[in-house]
């Protein structure tokens, strides 16, 4: 029995460790979830107002009946990019930020460079027997 207590000694300080680590996370995660669930209801909400304002701008032509509009219809669409930034953490950006670039713009310009730089290669070496 003493060589198991042995066994977890050691391993006990880590366990905690990823326990607060853990624990930490959740939080973070339920900060999150109530943020969304705020900005959900808010955005519900001026979707709700700027159809009303529309309807009463529709009969009656107002320039702050369409500056309100104008309003709403920005912070709705902030409240969207809030949502979708929010469901995502940095590490999330931060991984698909990289695959972006080696998937999509590294790619592209080594081909690119390989293209115009064969190209130019092939153009100079022409213009040098020409010449010469």
């Amino acid at each position: 029995m003493s060589s198991d207590t042995n066994l977890f000694d050691g391993d006990d300080a880590e366990f905690e460790q990823a326990i607060v680590e853990l624990e930490q996370r959740l939080k973070t995660l339920k900060q999150r979830y109530h943020q969304v669930k705020q900005d959900l209801q808010q955005q519900a909400e001026l979707k709700r107002q700027f159809e009303s304002l529309e309807q009463e701008w529709q009969t009656h032509q107002q320039s702050e009946l369409e500056k309100e509009l104008i309003n709403l219809r920005d912070q709705i669409q902030e409240l969207s990019v809030a949502l979708e930034s929010a469901l995502l953490s940095s590490r999330d950006f931060q991984r698909l930020f990289w695959k972006g670039i080696r998937q999509g713009l590294l790619s592209e310009v080594f081909w690119q460079i390989i293209r115009f730089g064969g190209l130019g290669i092939v153009i100079g070496w022409l213009l040098k027997t020409y010449a010469g």
